[in-house]
């Protein structure tokens, strides 16, 4: 909404890429969000089928879809505690 980080990865990059909804992916696109709950409601609102957020070790908390095009799309939120 108001900026965007991208993070981009060939599927070279991850050689051990798991499947997501049985499906293996040509590339894989990584945004940053702001607020990855309202973001998964108005994605699920317009008709699509992400994966349930998850808090990753890393300090993210992630879901996942792919696209029409054969490509992963990675929503993640930042949840570093300062």
């Amino acid at each position: 909404k108001d900026g965007i980080h991208l993070m981009l990865a060939s599927p070279h990059y991850f050689p051990d890429m798991p499947k997501v909804q049985d499906r293996f992916f040509q590339s894989q696109y990584y945004f940053y969000v702001d607020d990855i709950d309202d973001l998964r409601e108005r994605v699920i609102a317009a008709g699509a089928e992400p994966t349930g957020i998850i808090d990753q070790p890393y300090d993210m908390r992630e879901f996942e879809m792919p696209d029409p095009d054969g490509h992963l799309l990675v929503f993640g939120q930042d949840i570093k505690k300062d």
